[in-house]
């Protein structure tokens, strides 16, 4: 039934808003998303949050086996953090290395969990490039959402520490 709702929710995400090379939404969908969801904040009372990852060694990974294998690397984690979120969350990609998941209607606590678990995932899954084991070094952080709060101002509060999502 989530994946139904899933196919649903990024069916109506625009192919000029996704990202070709993950198939996450672009950063500019996720400014404009998290934006409207901002505005709304203060009226619904609902809670907000955000979680940003970032892979710290995916340079080393080009380096050592070239941009094509480290951009599918790049996408394959994509496609993890898509498979770990909810169906009402919205992931997407920022910058070259990064990503940001849109957590609506999570308190701060529930936020640091979905955070603590991915980063465990994603840390401890083996990948491979060029039939060789690779394993990812994340940081991650997370924030929520407070009255007057900008996309800016949220984001800032939830920078790609390493070590953060290890409890």
């Amino acid at each position: 039934r989530r994946r139904k709702l899933r196919d649903r929710l990024v069916v109506g995400i625009p192919m000029a808003h996704l990202d070709a090379a993950t198939g996450l939404a672009t950063e500019g969908f996720l400014a404009e998303h998290l934006a409207t969801l901002l505005e709304s904040y203060p009226a619904r009372r609902r809670p907000l949050s955000v979680l940003h990852f970032s892979i710290r060694n995916l340079d080393a990974a080009a380096a050592k086996h070239g941009t094509a294998n480290a951009a599918r690397l790049h996408g394959e984690v994509a496609r993890w953090i898509q498979r770990l979120i909810r169906a009402e969350d919205t992931a997407a990609r920022v910058g070259s290395d990064s990503f940001v998941v849109i957590l609506p209607n999570t308190e701060e606590s529930d936020a640091r969990s979905a955070m603590y678990r991915i980063d465990d995932v994603l840390s401890h899954t083996e990948f491979g490039l060029d039939g060789q084991p690779f394993t990812l070094w994340i940081a991650s952080g997370h924030a929520s959402a407070q009255s007057g709060d900008t996309v800016a101002s949220l984001l800032a509060r939830a920078p790609a520490t390493p070590g953060s999502g290890r409890g």
